[in-house]
């Protein structure tokens, strides 16, 4: 048998616990579908005083590795605490993403036929079954301002650039296009590549870690979007962001654009 061994990480900060279980049940029951040497299940606890016997609980239930912060460290920094001990494949999981039966089977079938492929994103909807758009064209000043600031006439007029932003009338059976820039609510990697790009650039606190390291992933191996493997997230649908939260999207969005380069329009 082919070595099979698949480790995970969750990053949490105050999760809905429901959720989060609901999440925990989906991914062990898809877990039981393929064959597996070695499992590993970490828990990055960002919010450590935050319903801690009720984390502890899951934790106990489900098996898993728990890190508890002294400090909330930020997303990728969270998830890089485990980068030392992933095995052959890695998925990087939010909490709030329901994983259907089949989608660890069918990641693992798609990257074990194509050597080349070295990150996998998911077909995602939301809990009402609309399309989540998780692939992006290259951002840019623009394209924010329109996302997050610009009234609905205005977006409204440049429509169809906000939808080829998100390739929205592209999205077929399979998406043929070459793939830059994923979603980081399910992220499949081969561990080999994520050890080669040193996992997330722990300069990024919150926003655009996943576009970063989609980015460097792109450009050692293919970033495959895959049909078959189906997952719905609860958290696709943006809430309206607080001062301290946009002051993590403008700091996210400078670090980006000096490190990618600039694109205003």
């Amino acid at each position: 048998m082919l070595n099979r061994s698949l480790s995970v990480s969750i990053v949490i900060y105050k999760p809905n616990i429901s959720i989060l279980k609901d999440t925990l049940n989906s991914f062990f029951k898809a877990s039981k579908e393929i064959k597996l040497n070695d499992l590993k299940v970490y828990l990055i606890n960002n919010s450590i005083n935050y319903k801690k016997k009720h984390i502890q609980d899951l934790c106990n239930l489900f098996n898993l590795i728990l890190i508890n912060s002294k400090n909330n460290r930020g997303y990728g920094k969270g998830h890089n605490l485990v980068l030392k001990n992933i095995l052959t494949y890695h998925l990087i999981l939010n909490p709030d993403v329901i994983i259907e039966k089949n989608a660890l089977k069918n990641c693992i079938e798609y990257i074990e036929k194509d050597k080349n492929i070295g990150l996998i994103t998911p077909n995602a909807s939301d809990a009402d079954n609309n399309i989540q758009y998780l692939i992006y064209n290259y951002p840019s000043v623009f394209i924010y301002f329109l996302r997050g600031i610009a009234p609905i006439f205005i977006k409204k007029i440049f429509k169809k650039k906000l939808d080829d932003y998100i390739f929205k009338h592209q999205y077929k059976k399979e998406f043929n296009k070459e793939i830059k820039i994923t979603s980081g609510c399910f992220m499949f990697f081969r561990g080999d590549i994520l050890n080669k790009i040193n996992g997330f650039d722990e300069r990024f606190f919150l926003y655009l870690e996943d576009f970063d390291i989609s980015i460097r992933t792109s450009k050692i191996s293919k970033i495959k979007y895959c049909p078959n493997v189906k997952i719905i997230h609860y958290g696709g649908n943006t809430p309206k962001k607080s001062f301290i939260i946009w002051f993590y999207f403008i700091a996210s969005c400078i670090k980006f654009f000096n490190k990618n380069g600039w694109k205003f329009y």
